[in-house]
């Protein structure tokens, strides 16, 4: 009797294992959303009453980690006016693939914010997304008196838009996940 039993639940066991196995039939586990694979982040800055175009240019093709990202600053005229204009691009597909369709794709779910660390500039979003808050692909930029610092740049993904500062370009409250983030050396003369 005590074989029996001790059989019976070998059996019961090996059943219950086979049973509990991966079954084929079930659904995949859902893929987290990825991040945009961001290699070159570029403002085009155009000022009014020059036909020339300063740009700013982030690159980093090889991602985080390896090399040191290439970065490349600009000089602007003090007491200026300049409309800006964010390019994100994907250099190691082939051919590069603009990101900026991404975000204008989905705008509610993006941002950009510009930070202005010694420098004397003011920014204001020259483009919404449907619930009129901002997106930042489009920028104008004014400039102060004569300084030198930084410009930073960040894009931000599944961010509260609609949190306190936010809509004026404040990252305290926004959340959300950095996408990329570029400090530009910048000179106003």
């Amino acid at each position: 009797m005590k074989k029996n039993r001790w059989l019976f639940l070998s059996w019961t066991l090996l059943a219950l294992c086979l049973t509990s196995c991966n079954n084929d039939d079930e659904e995949p586990a859902s893929v987290a959303e990825e991040d945009l694979p961001i290699t070159t982040l570029r403002l085009s800055l155009m000022q009014i009453g020059n036909p020339d175009t300063i740009f700013l240019t982030y690159q980093d093709l090889d991602g985080n980690g390896g090399n040191a990202p290439i970065l490349t600053g600009a000089t602007l005229e003090a007491n200026s006016l300049y409309f800006g204009e964010v390019e994100i691009l994907d250099e190691n597909a082939n051919p590069a693939t603009d990101l900026s369709a991404e975000v204008n794709a989905d705008p509610t779910d993006y941002q950009f914010f510009f930070v202005a660390n010694g420098v004397e500039l003011s920014f204001t979003y020259a483009d919404q997304d449907g619930e009129g808050l901002p997106i930042g692909l489009f920028t104008a930029i004014n400039t102060g008196e004569s300084s030198t610092g930084t410009l930073s740049i960040s894009l931000k993904k599944g961010l509260n838009k609609a949190s306190p500062g936010v809509p004026d370009g404040d990252l305290l409250n926004a959340g959300g996940k950095t996408q990329v983030q570029a400090n530009f050396p910048l000179e106003v003369k």
